[in-house]
């Protein structure tokens, strides 16, 4: 009985111990997945950070390279390569034109600019930034210009 106790016993510790250590290690992968960058960035048109432009705002944007976006990090930032897409409410439509660069955004994503609609979206995936007056690169999230309205 006494045999059967001391095995029983063990074998819970052990269980205990791989289990604390397989935690441990899920720990680790977590914080090791953490990406640093300079946070969410906004697009700098004329004096104005934002992520809602009216669709003669955007055209002038694209139209005036280098693309400049200030980020959480206060820091500013031209885009030198990211996945331009355009997500159409009216109808429904999520369509990807290709990558874009620092010289110029996809000739056929410049074309769907000038279709846009007030609450339609272009998004910039996959966003690598040049840090303002350095050759420094870095990656940045997702970043999203919705259209409005134009005020008056």
């Amino acid at each position: 009985m006494i045999k059967t106790t001391n095995i029983f016993t063990a074998l819970v510790c052990l269980l205990l111990v791989t289990s604390l250590s397989v935690l441990g290690q899920k720990g680790k992968v977590n914080q090791e997945k953490k990406i640093t960058g300079p946070g969410k960035c906004l697009i700098k048109s004329d004096s104005l950070l934002t992520n809602e432009l009216t669709k003669e705002d955007l055209i002038k944007w694209v139209e005036n390279p280098p693309f400049i976006v200030n980020c959480e990090d206060s820091k500013t930032y031209k885009l030198k390569f990211y996945e331009f897409t355009i997500l159409k409410l009216k109808p429904f439509e999520n369509k990807s034109f290709g990558v874009g660069d620092d010289r110029m955004i996809p000739i056929l994503g410049r074309k769907a600019i000038d279709d846009l609609k007030e609450g339609d979206t272009v998004i910039l995936k996959g966003v690598d930034l040049i840090e303002d007056g350095t050759d420094k690169t870095t990656k940045a999230p997702t970043i999203s210009i919705k259209i409005i309205e134009k005020k008056p």
